[in-house]
């Protein structure tokens, strides 16, 4: 039977490798973060979409669990943003602005993967990991993300 409920730590697992990917493309400059926009990026995936589709959680949830996501990672200092601001009387948008990697931030993703054949750093394991679509591939790299950030 497939599994068509992603738990938090999934979804979380999904939005670092999302957020981090889309940080390191857009590096020096900062870029705003909606949390609408940002949703529907992240659900038009071809491998979330499909997981997303069973309506079991509401939109409200999963933007929640975005917004603490990039609080996590503020928090762990692998990212800034100057502001965060709701822009709904529904409390399920949010903007953060001017959000970039730290140089904690850049220096986590540019760090080689020594386990791996071909030693890529963590950043491109992690794009690999989004273009491929795996859950497993996706979970293994924010993985060895968060074990550097402990190290």
């Amino acid at each position: 039977m497939r599994r068509t409920r992603l738990k938090n730590v999934e979804l979380f697992e999904h939005y670092v490798a999302f957020i981090f990917d889309e940080l390191y493309e857009m590096f020096p400059v900062c870029i705003n973060i909606d949390t609408e926009n940002m949703y529907y990026k992240f659900s038009k995936l071809d491998h979330i979409n499909a997981l997303l589709e069973s309506k079991e959680r509401e939109e409200v949830e999963l933007k929640f669990i975005l917004s603490s996501t990039l609080f996590w990672l503020r928090d762990n200092e692998l990212i800034k943003f100057k502001s965060e601001s709701k822009q709904s009387h529904k409390n399920t948008k949010k903007i953060f602005s001017c959000v970039i990697l730290t140089a904690k931030g850049l220096s986590l993703l540019n760090k080689k993967i020594p386990a791996l054949d071909n030693k890529p750093t963590v950043i491109e394991n992690i794009s690999q990991a989004l273009e491929s679509g795996v859950y497993e591939t996706i979970k293994a790299s924010v993985g060895l993300a968060i074990v550097n950030i402990v190290s």
